[in-house]
C-alpha cells in the first residue's frame, strides 16, 4: 500500500512511479491490488491471448479491465498505449495491428518501459506522462490508466475511436 501525505502532483505521481517499478521488478509481491495473468483473467482477458504474448509482459500487468472487448482495433491501426505497463495490452495491440500497424508504449514508469522493450522489440517505447505526448495523432487509444485530469490530455489529441477499460 503507498501513502501519499501531499496534493502535490510531483509527490502523487512519484509514488505512484515507484509502486509500478515495485511491481515490474518484483512481479511475484502481493500488491494491494491484482497484478498477473490471474488479474488479466478476472477482468476478462480470455487464456488463449494472453499466451500469444509473453509471460514476462502478463506477470507485471497491473490494469483495471479488458479495453479489447469492444473489438474496435483492426489491421493497419496505429495504437497509442497510455499506461502501457510492462506490455500486454501494447503487445495483444501488435498481433491484431498486424505488420502494417504500430503500437507505442507510454509509461511515465522507466521500469516497465525496459521490461516491455526486452518483451518485444518492434513496439515503440515512449517515457511520458500523458500530460505531455511527444507523438503525432494516432488512430487508437488505449487508457490503462485513471486520469485526474482529462481535458488536458484530451486537448493533445485528435479525434480517436477510444477502446478504455472503461468502455470494454
Amino acid at each position: 500500500m503507498v501513502a501519499i501525505f501531499s496534493d502535490k502532483k510531483e509527490f502523487i505521481l512519484k509514488a505512484v512511479s515507484d509502486m509500478y517499478t515495485e511491481v515490474a521488478q518484483n512481479p511475484g509481491k502481493t500488491f494491494h491490488f491484482p497484478t498477473g495473468r490471474l488479474a488479466c483473467l478476472f477482468v476478462g482477458y480470455p487464456a488463449a491471448q494472453l499466451d500469444l504474448i509473453p509471460a514476462t509482459a502478463v506477470e507485471s500487468f497491473a490494469g483495471v479491465g479488458y479495453p479489447f472487448a469492444t473489438g474496435v482495433i483492426r489491421e493497419g491501426d496505429v495504437i497509442l498505449d497510455i499506461g502501457s505497463g510492462s506490455g500486454t495490452d501494447s503487445l495483444i495491440s501488435s498481433t491484431v495491428t498486424g505488420s502494417r500497424g504500430r503500437v507505442y508504449g507510454l509509461d511515465m514508469t522507466q521500469a516497465m518501459l525496459e521490461k516491455l522493450r526486452r518483451n518485444f522489440s518492434s513496439i515503440a517505447c515512449v517515457m511520458s506522462s500523458p500530460w505531455t505526448l511527444p507523438l503525432d495523432p494516432v488512430s487508437m487509444l488505449l487508457m490503462s490508466v485513471s486520469v485526474p485530469e482529462p481535458e488536458p490530455i484530451s486537448r493533445t489529441m485528435s479525434p480517436l475511436r477510444i477502446a478504455s477499460a472503461a468502455n470494454g
